[in-house]
């Protein structure tokens, strides 16, 4: 009798052990699923991290283009003062 009992706990703790592989299995999997995910969102926000960043460079491109307009047009002004100066005299 004291067989068949230790037998049936014997089994009662295989069966737990295996029940609880099977959980600690599916927590890797699951964890493993996360981890992807957020790899994935890394990727994209390094992605629009480098769309922000070429999007400042091309603006501080035009502003810089924008500064060289605006003296070239100022030249312009002082030149064409500078003539009709010259044509009241």
């Amino acid at each position: 009798m004291k067989k068949i009992i230790m037998l049936v706990m014997l089994s009662a703790l295989s069966l737990s052990i295996f029940a609880q592989q099977a959980d600690y299995d599916k927590q890797i999997k699951d964890q493993e699923v996360k981890i992807t995910q957020i790899e994935k969102d890394i990727a994209d926000i390094e992605a629009k991290i480098k769309v922000s960043k070429d999007k400042i460079k091309e603006t501080e491109d035009k502003i810089e283009k924008l500064k060289t307009d605006k003296k070239e047009i100022e030249s312009n002004i002082k030149k064409l003062e500078d003539e009709l100066s010259s044509l009241k005299k």
